[in-house]
């Protein structure tokens, strides 16, 4: 495997005498490609056989005792490590190969007149031969093509954390190579939660070769203000392959500190009265021609509020403050909700009907007449001239 130069920090400065790549943030900081030895802060340049790595750079920085050859192909976009005593064909001549001793690759060798290069260390050029296969009515030739594949895994030694505000608690990520081309590039990243809640640190070197494995670990520190809550971090890994990228999630809980666990216990007792004043506020609508279905939701939300207080209170008498302030923030919404809820509330209109005057009944008629003849005859009788009846008595 690749070995280079790798620093744990991700904030601050590098001092270097040197113009070289450095790789800064969450990643490290890393020193991946030269010109020279000195490009590589102690280590070795190890120089590509076509005199470019990658970054207008001509080679590798590794360690000194690594006796392997590196080649980047641009064509096919891979990483080709060569051992020391071995032979690599070149990918845009197949009629011709470079050896690699001690790091060094070795200048062109040509294959002899219709071979081409096989890659065998001991006769690295052979007469390429064809095999046939026939039958009754057709014959055909056949030959095996071997593609290269680009996969990876990645592996977290733990996918649940419960973190107190303020602390810190670390995981291992471990990436392999499970397909058969090299990886390069590899970068780890985290989303999900804030970036200043974790940190990634890794000493591995830049390459991955197939079946190899590559360690980050990754520390997440919790701010004391972080809010008591449950959060996932998605951990994903990307290379210069496309298809060779993977993600796994972490679930961190974070606890609350003694401070924060008094906070949660207070903010129970104070929804006591703000429960009351819901109930009131229900009981005031319900009498003022409110539409049916308003109050039914209204009475929904509010037996809702009332349940999770219950389930609160279990939680504080069992000292778990975390479940309490999961309860108390859905308190919250729901408390929300109600408030929302009565202030946009559908009132019937009262539709006032003015009813038709009743007929009078005969009887009534009658009676009224015979009033009336009476009243008349009384006041005839009290009224009428006596003088009259004076002058006839006389006579």
């Amino acid at each position: 495997m690749l070995s280079v130069p790798s620093f744990s920090e991700t904030t601050g400065n590098i001092s270097t005498n040197t113009t070289v790549k450095i790789v800064t943030g969450l990643f490290g900081n890393t020193i991946e490609y030269c010109n020279a030895d000195t490009d590589c802060l102690g280590y070795k340049c190890f120089l590509d056989y076509d005199s470019f790595s990658a970054n207008g750079k001509t080679g590798w920085c590794n360690a000194t005792y690594v006796t392997n050859c590196y080649h980047i192909n641009v064509t096919v976009g891979n990483t080709v490590i060569a051992n020391t005593g071995s032979t690599q064909c070149l990918s845009d001549n197949n009629t011709a190969y470079r050896s690699c001793t001690s790091g060094n690759w070795s200048n062109v060798t040509s294959c002899s007149s219709g071979q081409t290069c096989s890659g065998n260390n001991t006769n690295p050029c052979s007469t390429p031969t064809t095999t046939t296969s026939s039958s009754s009515s057709s014959s055909s030739s056949s030959s095996t093509n071997t593609t290269a594949t680009a996969l990876l895994s990645l592996t977290l030694n733990n996918t649940s954390l419960n973190i107190i505000q303020g602390q810190s608690n670390s995981v291992l990520a471990t990436i392999k190579n499970t397909g058969t081309k090299p990886l390069i590039n590899i970068t780890l990243s985290i989303s999900g939660i804030p970036d200043t809640w974790f940190s990634i640190y890794s000493i591995s070197g830049t390459v991955l070769s197939s079946g190899n494995s590559k360690n980050y670990n990754i520390t997440f520190s919790i701010p004391v203000s972080a809010d008591v809550n449950t959060y996932t971090a998605v951990v994903s890994v990307a290379t210069n392959e496309t298809a060779a990228k993977n993600s796994s999630s972490v679930v961190i809980s974070v606890k609350p500190t003694v401070n924060a666990s008094n906070t949660i216990n207070q903010t129970y007792y104070e929804y006591i009265p703000v429960i009351e004043i819901l109930k009131n506020n229900l009981t005031d609508l319900a009498g003022r021609n409110v539409t049916a279905d308003d109050i039914q939701e209204l009475e929904s939300i509010l037996s809702a509020v009332e349940t999770k207080m219950n389930q609160a209170k279990n939680y504080l008498n069992q000292s778990d403050y975390f479940n309490a302030k999961l309860v108390l923030d859905q308190i919250k919404n729901l408390v929300s909700d109600f408030n929302a809820k009565i202030a946009n509330v559908t009132y019937i209109e009262r539709i006032t009907v003015e009813e038709p005057p009743a007929e009078t009944p005969l009887w009534m008629y009658i009676i009224i007449v015979a009033a009336v003849v009476a009243i008349v005859a009384v006041v005839l009788f009290f009224f009428w001239p006596k003088k009259d009846k004076e002058q006839r008595l006389f006579k």
